[in-house]
């Protein structure tokens, strides 16, 4: 039997990257959260690009939508319960409301 091998920090953010699901890290913070980095499908789904989200702090004006609230409470039950939250929710786009899913999970302290 082979044995398997640690990839490579490139081959992991190669898979990150074209992962075919919204994938990221954040920071959250008592006002808000900040984007720490995120992949291509994250960039398809923000009205931003991947380069621009990353190091920007949500809400950065007000949240009209909610949007940032819902993530931040989520994450603050993944972190209590050290178990992955999943949630729908609705966001508005060029093309039109998208009803999206998503996971968030506590990874620890920085």
């Amino acid at each position: 039997m082979a044995t398997p091998t640690p990839l490579g920090a490139a081959a992991l953010r190669q898979l990150f990257d074209h992962a075919p699901v919204s994938m990221g890290l954040v920071e959250l913070h008592p006002d808000g959260v900040l984007h720490l980095i995120g992949n291509e499908a994250t960039d398809r789904i923000s009205d931003t690009n991947g380069p621009d989200l990353a190091g920007r702090f949500f809400p950065e004006d007000d949240d009209p939508t909610g949007v940032v609230e819902l993530f931040s409470r989520h994450y603050e039950e993944a972190r209590d319960t050290n178990a992955p939250i999943r949630f729908r929710y609705e966001q508005a786009s060029p093309i039109g409301t998208r009803y999206l899913v998503a996971t968030v999970s506590y990874v620890g302290e920085s």
